[in-house]
């Protein structure tokens, strides 16, 4: 046995160490969810004809992958899948956002058949090219979902803007889904977080006014301004903690790397510089709409006017929303001239948001 173990030492130090001093190294965990995210994209395409293959394949720098008014579905229709391309189309999303966040997402598309509305009215859109060592993108989109993934090899992988919403908030008694909340957790750790402020945190942190009748960062909100709330640095511990576990709700949309990349990137920014602001009566039933608002991140829920069981709600990285600096440091690494596109740049539009 221990000759074995000597052996075996031997060999992979002959197969390391010429890896390292040719400065070859092992691939981070971002890294290797993004080899398995773009076979399974690659695998997406490949299960669909021709036709439909040339309208879901799409330029990354386009402009329209950066065009996130819902008055128009890009790419595949999920409903119009054939079962083998269906079954693809949803290891992609898996692949993505783990089982975890393709069960929410799922979750949010039955909402839409409890409501007697199409549950398969979704687009499903890849960025590319795929070839090795090219920035990428993935994109889902149809009524109250958004979501854009862009992976940068070398950079990471940016996930926003994310856009979700239900209505139903909880679907009726009589439907088989009877009961579903596809978005209370997000909804009940906010108001228990709310509800845990003393007085003098309240004279900050809440406000009884009348909620916005829409989430306010949605296209074209690109300034967040002063943020209003209560700082992280305020509250008392197992108040912070259940503010991370707000956001998690967010960041555990997606597979554990990804998710793990973006929280960091919250703390860079200084965890202690988030607020949290709510408007609106605290009590269950009652119209509100909140806020957590930090140097890059924006996360906001809304009673979509100011109806309980209809809920638009938002997340926003305002540097790297469409992978903005991540494509921006690659080119600077790679290239020499501009895109056609610059994500953080472009103009405000108008429309209805999903």
């Amino acid at each position: 046995m221990t000759r074995h173990l000597a052996r075996s030492s031997l060999l992979l130090g002959a197969i390391v160490l010429p890896l390292l001093l040719a400065g070859v190294t092992a691939a981070t965990p971002t890294e290797e969810a993004d080899d398995e995210m773009r076979a399974a994209a690659g695998a997406f395409l490949d299960a669909l004809d021709a036709i439909r293959r040339g309208k879901t394949l799409q330029e990354l720098e386009g402009a329209e992958r950066v065009d996130w008014v819902g008055s128009k579905l890009r790419g595949s229709r999920i409903g119009r899948l054939s079962e083998t391309e269906h079954a693809a189309a949803h290891a992609l999303l898996r692949s993505a956002l783990g089982e975890r966040g393709h069960e929410k997402v799922s979750n949010l598309m039955a909402v839409e058949g409890a409501a007697r509305r199409d549950a398969g009215r979704y687009a499903l859109t890849v960025h590319g090219p795929l070839a090795p060592g090219r920035p990428w993108g993935l994109r889902l989109e149809g009524h109250h979902i958004f979501l854009s993934l862009t992976s940068v090899p070398g950079e990471g992988v940016s996930a926003t803007p994310m856009f979700l919403g239900a209505e139903p908030a909880r679907v009726q008694d009589g439907h088989e889904l009877a009961g579903l909340r596809a978005l209370g957790a997000t909804e009940d750790l906010a108001r228990e977080l709310v509800q845990s402020f003393d007085r003098r945190q309240r004279v900050e942190g809440v406000h009884l006014v009348e909620p916005p009748p829409n989430v306010l960062f949605g296209p074209g909100a690109t300034d967040p301004g002063r943020s209003h709330g209560l700082r992280h640095a305020s509250m008392r511990p197992a108040q912070q903690a259940k503010l991370l576990a707000l956001i998690e709700t967010w960041t555990g949309t997606l597979r554990d790397e990804i998710a793990a990349e973006h929280l960091a990137r919250i703390d860079e920014a200084g965890r202690g510089n988030l607020r949290f602001v709510w408007l609106g009566k605290t009590d269950p039933g009652e119209p509100c709409y909140w806020r957590i608002q930090g140097p890059r991140t924006v996360i906001e829920f809304d009673h979509y006017n100011r109806d309980p069981n209809h809920i638009h709600a938002l997340w926003r990285d305002l540097e790297d929303d469409f992978g903005a600096s991540l494509l921006a440091r690659h080119r600077a690494k790679h290239h020499r001239e501009p895109p056609a596109t610059e994500p953080a740049k472009s103009k405000p539009t108008r429309g209805k948001l999903y």
